[in-house]
């Protein structure tokens, strides 16, 4: 059982609170992203690859930044096997389904689907567990958080915890 000291978590809050103005104008542009996806987002669309680039185009470096390419790849393989893709994210997105299952499903049918995509076998998916939880966040967002291992390894840290997280996958994501 870990035990979270709960009087430096309180004061790390109240130090957020303190600074959040600083913070807040270089943090909307993601629950613009959260309401642009939202806005935009039809599983059962008649043009499934039109309507997921149109979902994700206020994503910016949620899911795209240099040489990280997640969002033009999902674009890319959802022009070509629109089915495919859309049955993917259906089943990451049915909160009926076990987390952890949800996940790993999902990054082993990128896997199969960047296979045909990539004949040459010489580019990569860029589909780690960050950028399926941003999928996650993105569809929704009082449920999911973009898991960023660097960013929790900060925080256990502040917190006086000494914890490891251990090699990401789908329970990395699963686990809080």
């Amino acid at each position: 059982m870990i035990t979270i000291d709960q009087t430096k978590l309180l004061e790390l809050i109240a130090s957020y609170k303190a600074d959040f103005s600083k913070y807040i104008a270089d943090e909307l542009y993601k629950w613009r992203a959260v309401k642009h996806f939202q806005d935009n987002w039809d599983i059962d669309a008649e043009d499934f690859a039109m309507m997921l680039n149109d979902s994700l185009k206020k994503a910016g470096n949620l899911l795209a930044s240099r040489k990280f390419y997640p969002c033009k790849m999902i674009n890319d393989y959802a022009s070509l096997y629109p089915e495919e893709v859309r049955a993917l994210i259906r089943r990451l997105y049915d909160e009926g389904q076990d987390l952890e299952e949800r996940v790993k499903s999902f990054k082993m049918g990128i896997i199969d689907v960047h296979k045909r995509w990539d004949i040459e076998g010489d580019k990569k998916d860029y589909h780690s567990e960050h950028v399926v939880s941003t999928y996650l966040w993105l569809r929704y967002p009082d449920k999911y958080y973009i898991y960023k291992p660097k960013l929790a390894t900060g925080l256990f840290k502040l917190l006086g915890l000494n914890l490891k997280l251990w090699g990401g996958g789908a329970k990395a994501l699963c686990q809080s």
